[in-house]
């Protein structure tokens, strides 16, 4: 297993408005859904071994888990779901800062800008939420991820 970097940005303010790209949009999770995220993340991250059952008590069963916090870009042509991500918050009472969790794109359709709508999208779910603040998880050597952030406002705290 890699090791992992602790991004965050500070503030929500001075974002850009989530925008899918051209031949793209959004929806929220609906029941059957576990299916479809589990193949976009088993596509996007095969050294992690996901599946429904994991999916489901890992967020379903959560009392934090909404349905309107977990994202799919999908693509205009045919409905199928191309890209997740998730505004995961942990307990707004005590913590005031979103968790963009698991941005995860399928391999075709990646550097389309649909990791950075995703996590346009999610941030602005953390604004409508009166969440001041965000933060991530990623590893290491995605670079790639790591500039993306970056340029979104997050800083790496190592």
């Amino acid at each position: 297993m890699s090791e992992s970097v602790l991004l965050v940005r500070d503030d929500l303010e001075g974002l850009p408005r989530p925008v899918p790209p051209p031949g793209f949009g959004v929806r929220t999770y609906t029941d059957g859904d576990a299916a479809v995220w589990t193949r976009i993340i088993g596509a996007a991250f095969p050294e992690f071994e996901w599946d429904e059952s994991k999916f489901e008590a890992r967020f379903l069963q959560k009392p934090q888990f909404a349905w309107d916090r977990l994202f799919f870009a999908t693509r205009e042509e045919d409905g199928l779901a191309v890209g997740t991500a998730m505004a995961w918050v942990e307990d707004a009472r005590v913590l005031d800062s979103g968790c963009v969790h698991w941005v995860a794109v399928l391999p075709d359709h990646q550097r389309k800008g649909i990791g950075r709508f995703l996590t346009l999208r999610v941030l602005d779910k953390f604004k409508e939420l009166g969440l001041p603040k965000a933060h991530l998880w990623t590893e290491r050597y995605r670079d790639g991820a790591i500039k993306m952030y970056e340029r979104l406002g997050f800083r790496r705290t190592d």
